[in-house]
């Protein structure tokens, strides 16, 4: 990489169109959730399931020159539109049934999800930074993703399946788990590796190389009709993020240095 004298901007590969230009500043996880945190008065909290790793308060959001200008807009309105749906559902006549055990979305746009949803697997595996370490794609697999995007063709319901998870804020009024920011180790589950992301009050766990038949039953992956049912997943059930929400609850991270 080389930075334009003009601009001072770092000159490189673009990771996804392949070209030389000027890099932008490229987030994996959207940096959006960062800004969102930062307008109501706190950092996010970055957890880790290593237990020699300190969980910590982050104003951090994670990026490097990755992606040129023209891809990073290309990306943006995918993200734009995730997020919303996310928080703001109504916006785009996303109807959101809640129950004790699952969220209902209905009317999601598949196409514009689930690019959002393998940009955000496509960034983490060519990511150099520390935080994406355990993400990685065998060559083939990284260029049906890089072929996806740059066509903005949607992948198919078990290519690339991402399944979710809501994560139910402990108290009324809490936004512990909105706050929480994470990018573990794989899980393996029924002999599959599930690549996965904690951040916005949800868990998105990528599922390789496809779902398992009973998790093809599952409607915790968006279907083509803009559906998903998602399991409501209460945090301290789940190891690594009840230790991350625990130190949190504590108060203890943000008396810890960044």
């Amino acid at each position: 990489m080389s930075r334009s004298s003009r601009s001072n901007s770092v000159v490189g590969i673009c990771r996804l169109c392949q070209r030389e230009r000027p890099l932008k500043d490229s987030h994996v996880i959207p940096m959006s959730f960062f800004t969102i945190l930062k307008r109501r008065g706190g950092p996010a909290t970055q957890g880790s399931d290593n237990l020699l790793y300190r969980v910590r308060p982050t104003q951090d959001s994670w990026s490097q020159p990755m992606l040129c200008a023209d891809c990073e807009q290309k990306i943006s309105r995918w993200e734009r539109y995730a997020i919303e749906v996310i928080r703001k559902p109504g916006r785009h006549k996303v109807i959101v049934r809640k129950t004790p055990e699952t969220w209902g979305f209905f009317n999601v746009d598949y196409a514009r999800f689930r690019l959002f949803q393998l940009s955000l697997l496509f960034r983490a595996c060519v990511s150099t930074r520390a935080e994406f370490e355990h993400y990685s794609a065998p060559a083939p697999r990284l260029e049906r993703m890089r072929y996806l995007l740059n066509a903005q063709e949607a992948p198919d319901g078990n290519e690339f399946p991402c399944l979710m998870e809501v994560l139910l804020n402990p108290l009324p009024d809490s936004v512990l788990c909105t706050r929480l920011v994470g990018a573990p180790a794989p899980l393996f589950y029924e002999g599959r590796k599930h690549q996965w992301f904690v951040f916005g009050g949800y868990c998105w766990y990528f599922v390789e190389p496809e779902l398992s038949p009973v998790q093809l039953t599952y409607e915790s992956h968006l279907q083509r009709g803009g559906f998903m049912k998602l399991p409501a997943l209460n945090p301290h059930e789940h190891p690594w993020i009840a230790r991350t929400l625990l130190v949190q609850e504590l108060k203890v991270a943000t008396e810890w240095s960044v």
